[in-house]
């Protein structure tokens, strides 16, 4: 890291609390742990496997048309097409900027909610 990055970085958070620190690093976790588990689920295949079969059926359709075969794709049209929604959706909350302030502000509500029931026992 170059010593220009390194003094920002050290300015930039010896503004804040600790508290404030651990707070931002809980909701940039959590933003981590949604974008594995969507990282995790593409390379499980499942998204693939749907499209793939999909071109498979289209290929088997041009090769000889059947209603059988038409009917596949048809079935497997809506399985890729739910899958390829899923990812567009997933990509477009990772490349949404706002949402690291979101997370932190949930888990703000979180912690105050939490301290104010235990605050009427």
């Amino acid at each position: 890291m170059y010593k220009w990055m390194y003094d920002r970085v050290v300015t930039e958070h010896s503004k804040k609390s600790k508290e404030e620190l651990a707070q931002e690093i809980m909701a940039l976790e959590k933003i981590e742990c949604s974008d594995r588990c969507f990282a995790n689920e593409c390379q499980a295949g499942a998204t693939i496997y749907n499209i793939n079969e999909l071109f498979s059926a289209l290929k088997e359709l041009k090769a000889g048309f059947t209603y059988e075969k038409a009917a596949k794709v048809y079935e497997l049209m809506e399985s890729a097409e739910s899958s390829w929604n899923y990812i567009k959706r997933e990509i477009s909350a990772m490349n949404d900027n706002s949402r690291c302030n979101k997370v932190l502000e949930d888990f703000k509500n979180k912690v105050a909610n939490a301290t104010d029931s235990n605050d009427s026992i």
